[in-house]
């Protein structure tokens, strides 16, 4: 093996020698330990504070007076500070050894603006236990009605199917049961107008969930001083989309799609099923007569123990009928919308009309609904403004046992 030599003053060294000398030199240039303090907008220390170098697994946190020590081995290295309810900082070393770091609160989604009954309030003034829902989040999977999308979006709200049938009523618990004789579901409050689903079927299916700016869940008892008694159980509010002042828009939403059972529950077929019930007459009839046979003709054996006579010859019967196959299908869903919204300043429209079909999974059942929409503002003067909501729907469903068929208006 040859073996390079390379002359270093006085000294002669191997070349590997001298990278890996040049390389020790190299970290010893630009490594380096950082340290600082990490403060709120106030200059109040934070502890907690997680500060990591950018791509790099290499971190700490603040201790209880806000400081923190990292470090670091490349000279162009980026920090990220994060801390919960305040705004990431990436903060460049460029060199430095010391760095305070100052964090902004992330007051975003306080400014949203969230319904409570009597009015409206920013989320960071609320005081009770309200959530919001936002249109887009509603959305997301096509269901026939927002309580179906609401399934997974609030806290503490608890919904579950009494049916499977499309457009089957939900129950709808918020914060578990409070009564034991009445009624434990919400009041729900459709653009400012209380809604019963007394002898309607399900109220909530007349409403189109594309046609929904928000929805606001009023969870604690303070929904009591604004609805009285019917809001014991909570308040569901829900805000349709309304006009805003602009260049009018059009817009058209579909969509289609198909729906199936997941899996089928294995059963026997006719010739397992035949085969099960011999065995059981002959196990049966064994069990009871000391002298018996599993060759004895019926005419020896007790009627309990007796083998039908459609049933003495299990292969010929084969597989039968698979009554899951009979009664399941592939079934079609969708929904067209066309909806306009615009206006001026003192006039503003939003209109839609919609159509929607689910047909259920097991034959003879399935739901349409034929929905319009018409929210139009009018601003008369500085301190008048008139509306007008209309939400008329019709709604067609088809159910089983019954496999009746009604038609009703929302």
């Amino acid at each position: 093996m040859n073996t390079h030599f390379t002359r270093f003053g006085k000294v002669v060294l191997p070349a590997w020698a001298c990278f890996l000398l040049t390389m020790v030199a190299t970290y010893a240039q630009t490594g380096t330990t950082i340290s600082g303090r990490v403060t709120d907008e106030a200059g109040q220390a934070l502890p907690g504070v997680t500060v990591v170098v950018k791509g790099t697994q290499n971190g700490t946190t603040t201790s209880a007076e806000g400081t923190y020590r990292l470090s670091v081995s490349v000279g162009n290295a980026t920090l990220v500070a994060s801390y919960v309810g305040y705004m990431n900082q990436e903060i460049p070393v460029n060199g430095r050894s010391v760095i305070d770091i100052r964090m902004a609160p992330d007051d975003k989604t306080l400014n949203e603006v969230v319904v409570v009954g009597y009015g409206t309030q920013e989320k960071k003034d609320l005081t009770g236990a309200i959530s919001s829902v936002s249109a887009k989040d509603i959305v997301k999977v096509p269901v026939s009605g927002f309580d179906q999308a609401l399934q997974g979006q609030v806290a503490g709200l608890q919904i579950s199917s009494s049916s499977g049938a499309p457009g089957g009523n939900t129950n709808i618990l918020i914060r578990g049961i409070g009564s034991i004789s009445g009624g434990n579901e919400p009041l729900f409050v459709i653009d400012g107008f209380p809604v019963s689903g007394a002898g309607v079927g399900n109220p909530l299916n007349t409403i189109n969930p594309n046609d929904i700016e928000s929805i606001d869940v009023l969870k604690d008892a303070s929904a009591t001083a604004i609805y009285g008694s019917r809001g014991s159980n909570g308040v569901i509010i829900v805000t349709t989309k309304r006009g805003k002042a602009g260049k009018s828009q059009i817009q058209v939403d579909a969509y289609t799609g198909f729906q199936q059972l997941g899996r089928k529950i294995e059963m026997m077929n006719a010739q397992e099923f035949a085969q099960f019930t011999v065995d059981g007459r002959n196990n049966g009839y064994l069990d009871n007569v000391a002298t018996g046979k599993i060759t004895d003709p019926n005419s020896v054996r007790p009627a309990t123990f007796r083998i039908p006579l459609d049933l003495q010859n299990p292969a010929s019967l084969g597989e039968g009928t698979d009554w899951q196959d009979a009664i399941y299908r592939n079934a079609p869903i969708r929904n067209f919308q066309v909806a306009a919204s615009g206006g001026s300043e003192n006039v503003r429209y939003a209109v839609s009309a919609s159509y929607f079909d689910q047909q259920g999974i097991i034959t003879n059942t399935g739901l349409k609904r034929y929905s319009f929409r018409a929210n139009i503002d009018a601003k008369a003067s500085k301190k008048l403004t008139l509306g007008v909501s209309l939400l008329p729907s019709y709604t067609s469903q088809i159910n089983l046992p019954f496999s009746g068929h009604y038609g009703g208006f929302g």
